[in-house]
């Protein structure tokens, strides 16, 4: 993997480019669909730096572009081998399904980390006011914070901050506004934006610190409150799922049995139990418990 220049359309950290990007961006070229995908890299741009994806956004746009091109060409062919024009066109129709998974992906990373940036925001006010106590300008202190970067989690914003600062010599106020438009967490956008006002004003930054921990620890508290209800009423629904859904089942099934000349049912009820009991219930709370490892992971600092 080859690693990219800092580039004025894809602004921010350094990109890892990988190969299939690379001549993916070049086949959308040979094929004259360029201006498109700078159009949806215009749009991916924020949620792909903002994820975390070290990729170039040109480059993953020309992919969605592609694979919108070639997953209804191959559906419909293996469509049209298995069965004919009949089958060809709804397996055709049905990879849309690919392109809008590829587009969205990056969306749906980014609201997650988003998430979890919105827990972690306290470590990055205390790293910051801490640093700012000790350092002699507003700059250093945001550049001293980049080697804790990766433990704060703030690491692509705190990179932008600093290429702001080093590489293309910003202003401290501009690179904090660039940094507040592609972070995922409304919580730090709002950190930058008004560490961007504070500076320009010339009031107390750490003072304006201290008010947004606050205000962020009230917003964290009311996450985990929350977090918490959902839990609980995942837990009720586990326990309801496990211990009630079998007996309702099998006793239904008892009635629907004695009612044959009603309901006449061919399938042996020992079969239909045992799928309830030994596949439907498990597969039950293993989503529900998928469902609360998710609520729990957004919470995790």
């Amino acid at each position: 993997m080859a690693v990219s220049k800092y580039d004025k359309e894809d602004p921010l950290i350094p990109h890892v480019e990988l190969p299939g990007l690379t001549s993916a961006y070049k086949t959308v070229r040979l094929l004259g669909l360029k201006r498109l995908a700078d159009r949806f890299a215009r749009t991916l741009t924020p949620y792909v730096i903002g994820s975390g994806m070290k990729v170039s956004p040109r480059g993953y746009a020309s992919l969605v572009v592609l694979s919108a091109l070639v997953s209804p060409l191959i559906f419909f062919v293996i469509g049209y081998v298995v069965k004919g024009i009949i089958l060809a066109i709804p397996m055709a129709m049905a990879s849309a399904i690919i392109p809008g998974t590829v587009y969205l992906y990056p969306l749906m990373k980014f609201r997650s980390r988003g998430d979890m940036l919105d827990v972690k925001i306290l470590n990055l006010e205390a790293a910051l006011a801490t640093s700012l106590i000790s350092s002699a300008s507003h700059e250093e202190a945001f550049l001293n914070l980049l080697p804790l970067s990766d433990v704060l989690g703030f690491d692509v914003e705190l990179r932008e901050i600093a290429k702001g600062l080093i590489h293309e010599r910003l202003p401290l106020t501009d690179a904090l506004i660039r940094a507040s438009q592609i972070t995922p967490s409304r919580t730090a956008a709002l950190l930058f934006e008004g560490l961007k006002g504070i500076i320009d004003s010339g009031a107390g930054v750490l003072e304006y610190i201290y008010w947004m921990a606050s205000s962020s620890y009230n917003d964290v508290e009311a996450k985990y409150r929350a977090a918490f209800n959902s839990l609980s009423v995942l837990m009720e629904t586990y326990m309801a799922v496990a211990v009630l859904m079998p007996i309702v089942v099998i006793a239904a099934l008892i009635t629907l049995f004695g009612m044959g000349n009603f309901f006449p049912i061919t399938v042996n009820p020992r079969y239909l139990t045992s799928l309830v009991s030994f596949f439907l219930t498990p597969l039950s709370a293993i989503g529900i418990l998928i469902i609360a490892d998710s609520i729990v992971s957004r919470l995790r600092p």
